[in-house]
């Protein structure tokens, strides 16, 4: 029997106007590095997603979807935390970071970031998939 690959495949179906495709499952989201004063981000809000690795510490994350609808995540912090309070999923996001904050103990500083949401006209599903 030969071997079938996906090149083998067509890459486009004749849809017959039944149903709409679904997505089940996401490809794994790329975390967003906001490295220094200025970095920003902007993408539409999914939703949280917590993370318990099998040799690790759980930690929590924000979820979104890029501007070429990738999935992608900013890691919780405090601040980004508290005002996220405030977004709706659908929501678009444009997060800013502005600058460091020291600590009275001089560790690592904290991160400082600046908000700002475009609100959705139209909710987006509680699952946090996007409407076709």
């Amino acid at each position: 029997m030969a071997k079938i690959t996906a090149a083998d495949l067509p890459t486009s179906i004749n849809e017959d106007g039944e149903g709409v495709w679904e997505t089940v499952a996401d490809e794994s989201a790329q975390v967003i590095l906001l490295d220094k004063p200025g970095d920003q981000f902007i993408g539409t809000y999914l939703g949280e997603d917590h993370i318990e690795p099998e040799n690790g510490e759980a930690f929590d994350r924000f979820l979104f979807h890029d501007s070429e609808n990738k999935p992608v995540a900013l890691n919780k912090s405090y601040k980004l935390e508290e005002a996220m309070k405030a977004v709706e999923p659908g929501d678009m996001v444009r997060v800013t970071y502005t600058k460091d904050i020291t600590t009275r103990r001089n560790l690592n500083p904290l991160k400082d970031y600046k908000v700002e949401v475009r609100r959705s006209s139209s909710p987006m599903p509680a699952d946090g998939r996007q409407y076709q």
